[in-house]
């Protein structure tokens, strides 16, 4: 009984949003194949849409950005104390770790590293942070060229 209460509520489903599409008929004949438990549903879309969701999925191709995570050691509005610092973590640190020194008005930022989940940017964190006390972790949009 559980399972007829179940199918009637999908083709139900299925019946209204292909009579919301306009498109009754094929409606009945997939409903139909969805209780028997096969078929297909067709969706039809604005072009518009279509043309949009084609248009996001090649800028993200071009540059594929996904969250990850950075250390934020410095955020000062001086920029000798941030390049200063800079060359103290690549000193201490070597060059290998990828240094990035932004500016928002009035502040200069001195984020490193580019990490895919925060185990890996804490192994690090727990090295630096005697080094940079004001050093914390943040999250951040990252590049996956720079994971490599």
């Amino acid at each position: 009984m559980n399972t007829i209460k179940f199918s009637s509520v999908g083709v139900l489903t299925t019946l209204l949003l292909a009579i919301g599409c306009g498109n009754f008929h094929t409606a009945i004949a997939q409903s139909t194949a969805a209780t028997i438990g096969y078929g297909n549903l067709n969706i039809n879309a604005d072009y518009t849409l279509t043309a949009l969701t084609d248009k996001y999925k090649q800028v993200n191709q071009r540059n594929p950005r996904l969250k990850g995570y950075r250390i934020q050691l410095l955020q000062s509005d001086k920029r000798e104390e941030v390049y200063a610092a800079k060359v103290q973590f690549q000193q201490n640190f070597g060059s290998g770790i990828p240094t990035f020194i932004t500016h928002e008005q009035p502040y200069f930022r001195l984020r490193i590293g580019a990490f895919a989940n925060r185990y890996e940017v804490y192994q690090l964190y727990k090295d630096i942070k005697p080094l940079f006390e004001k050093a914390f972790i943040i999250s951040d949009r990252i590049n996956l060229r720079e994971l490599d």
